[in-house]
């Protein structure tokens, strides 16, 4: 079996992912994993041509859908972790 991620709904290698800076270098990001994440390449041109957005919120990726897509254009984390999901994480402090 050949290692996979990707959304719920299509599947594509590790090796067709890459890594981006969240908030860009040239735009003072941090080049560090913390300020990165793994999008394939059909999901990355969406961040590039700013059909969706993407941010940090404490170390979690949030995305932002297009007001076509997500009426209410809220930030939602893209991750189910327990351990990442910031509100859970300022319960606990």
């Amino acid at each position: 079996a050949r290692s996979t991620a990707h959304s719920k709904q299509t599947y594509s290698p590790l090796d067709m992912h890459r890594s981006i800076h969240v908030t860009e270098h040239a735009n003072g990001g941090p080049t560090h994993t913390d300020n990165g994440v793994l999008l394939c390449w059909h999901h990355h041109r969406f961040i590039d041509t700013g059909i969706w957005k993407i941010r940090m919120n404490r170390g979690v990726p949030e995305v932002q859908a297009p007001k076509w897509y997500d009426p209410s254009m809220r930030w939602r984390p893209v991750t189910t972790s327990r351990t990442r999901m910031p509100d859970l994480i300022s319960r606990r402090a």
